[in-house]
C-alpha cells in the first residue's frame, strides 16, 4: 500500500487538533477521516471538502469546484475544492475543516437511517 505524501502527512497533523485524523488509501487518491467520519479527500494533492446541501452555498461563495473522479466525464462528487487561503489562516481552517466534519456526519446519519429502514 502507498505511503501518504508529505501534504496528507501535514494535513492529518493539523487536523489532531480537532479529533483523531486518519487516511486511508483508496482509488488513487486519499480519504481523510476525523474520528471515523469521512470528510475530505486528497487527490493529486489537492483538498476536497465534504458538501452538502446545508453547506454548498458556502463552497459556490469562496468559487470551489467540486471534485470530478473522471476528467473525461461530468460526473462529479459531493466534495469541494478547498479555499486556497485555507492554510494561510487558522481561524479559516477550522472554520472550514467544521463544515466539512458537520458535511460528513450528516451523510453517515442518513446511510445509517436509509440501512435502519431497509432492514
Amino acid at each position: 500500500m502507498p505511503q501518504p505524501s508529505e501534504f496528507v502527512d501535514t494535513l492529518l497533523e493539523k487536523l489532531a487538533r480537532f479529533g483523531d485524523p486518519s487516511a486511508r488509501f483508496m482509488f488513487g487518491g486519499w480519504g481523510i477521516y476525523l474520528d471515523g467520519t469521512i470528510m475530505a479527500i486528497v487527490a493529486d494533492e489537492a483538498l476536497y471538502l465534504k458538501a452538502d446541501d446545508a453547506t454548498l452555498a458556502e463552497f459556490e461563495r469562496a468559487g470551489s469546484t467540486p471534485f470530478k473522479p473522471y476528467p473525461d466525464k461530468d460526473a462529479t462528487m459531493s466534495y469541494f475544492e478547498a479555499p486556497a487561503d485555507i492554510f494561510d489562516d487558522d481561524n479559516e481552517f477550522e472554520n472550514w475543516i467544521r463544515l466539512a466534519v458537520e458535511a460528513g456526519l450528516r451523510g453517515a446519519q442518513k446511510k445509517r437511517t436509509k440501512k435502519q429502514k431497509s432492514d
